[in-house]
Parts: C-alpha cells; structure tokens; sequence
C-alpha cells in the first residue's frame, strides 16, 4: 500500500484515505479537511457543490491573509513617507 503524509498535520494514511486540496493540491487527511459550498443555478435546478478544502484555503483563512498584506503594505508607506 502507498503512505502519503497530511501537509497539516503530518499524519502518515493510506493513499485511499486522502483527499486533496481542491485550491492549492496539497494532501490532507479526513480529520484536517474542511469544507465549504459553491452554489450553481442553472435553467432547470439550482445544485450546491461542496468542495474540499485544507484550512489554510478557507475563505476565511484566505481573506484574514489578504487582508494583513493590505495593512502591511499601508503601513509601510505611512512609515516611509514620515
């Protein structure tokens, strides 16, 4: 059987029991996974796709992180100008 480590946790699974990352490909294991939903209306049927994600791609996770590149690079322009 092949092993493959969680980029999170760095527990070592079975192939069969891991999942990728849908945004970023890395190799999680099931405890480490999150969710989250993409809704899809289309003429007939409106459908929900849950997409597997590791923590790092939550949406949350992902604005926190812009975010604090956005103060960083504000601040560091205030800092320069004085």
């Amino acid at each position: 059987m092949d092993t493959v480590k969680c980029s999170v946790c760095g527990k070592e699974m079975d192939f069969k029991n891991a999942r990728e990352c849908e945004i970023c490909g890395k190799t999680v294991c099931l405890d480490c996974l999150g969710y989250f939903a993409v809704y899809k209306r289309s003429v007939y049927r409106d459908y929900e796709n849950l997409v597997p994600v590791c923590p790092n791609c939550k949406p949350k996770a992902m604005l926190s992180k812009k975010l604090l590149k956005i103060m960083d690079e504000v601040f560091r322009e205030e800092k320069e100008v004085k």
